[in-house]
């Protein structure tokens, strides 16, 4: 099933406090959106709901939207679910939590430093605070003992 049963919210967050620095990590209700040179990315714990990838693609392209609103050039926001899951989950990819690291800093650097300077300095300046209703949420745990 979903990583809650086994790690939570604060696991997550604890891990993307590791991040170096040139990346920026906000809470977008349950979720969490990561910008850094690698790119744009939300990242939803799963709850083993067969919404919760629906939900996660759909905050991408939401908070994608809400950027362009700031910044003449945004890149593609990634979905990623983070899940135990075997099969696929799309429109999100499952990612197991112990690699969550190794995707948002492997890779190469796809945003120029002037593109990043500016994608950070338009969530700091708020586009991603109205975008909490939008985000995935766990089901209650009264259905996850």
């Amino acid at each position: 099933m979903g990583w809650p049963r086994h790690h939570g919210p604060d696991d997550l967050d604890r891990v993307l406090d590791t991040l170096p620095d040139g990346y920026v990590v906000r809470p977008v209700g349950d979720a969490r959106f990561v910008l850094g040179p690698t790119g744009a990315h939300v990242l939803a714990l799963d709850d083993g709901g067969a919404d919760v990838p629906r939900a996660v693609g759909l905050l991408a392209s939401v908070i994608r939207s809400s950027l362009a609103d700031q910044v003449a050039w945004v890149p593609f926001v990634h979905a990623l679910l983070v899940t135990d899951r075997d099969e696929p989950c799309p429109p999100a990819t499952c990612v197991p939590p112990g690699l969550v690291p190794s995707v948002l800093l492997e890779g190469p650097a796809l945003l120029r430093p002037e593109d990043l300077r500016r994608l950070v300095a338009s969530v700091q300046a708020g586009a991603l605070d109205d975008l909490g209703a939008v985000a995935p949420s766990p089901r209650s745990t009264a259905t996850h003992p």
